[in-house]
């Protein structure tokens, strides 16, 4: 039977992605602000992107933001079971 903390240590590698991402966040909103202020081109596709239904209406920051809260998420979610574990729970350890 897999365990939440089998699962979350096996995806911890490409958590570690999560991380380069958020170092690099303000860098990559900057550089679409300068080219959306540089180009028209550029500032009327991501506008026309941003206006498609699948974009709910939020614009391209907004999405790029998200990755950038997911983990904060992720870490209140594994300490919240890891609180609610038994003591003698097997998944104790590898969820810690």
């Amino acid at each position: 039977n897999p365990r939440i903390g089998d699962v979350i240590q096996k995806l911890a590698p490409f958590l570690k992605m999560y991380g380069e991402y958020v170092k690099n966040f303000d860098k990559a909103v900057e550089l679409i602000t300068v080219w959306s202020e540089k180009s028209l081109p550029f500032q009327e596709l991501i506008a026309d992107i941003q206006k498609r239904k699948v974009c709910a209406n939020l614009t391209l920051q907004h999405h790029m933001l998200e990755p950038v809260q997911r983990i904060p998420r992720y870490e209140l979610l594994l300490k919240d079971y890891v609180r609610k574990l038994p003591p003698e729970s097997p998944d104790q350890d590898d969820a810690e």
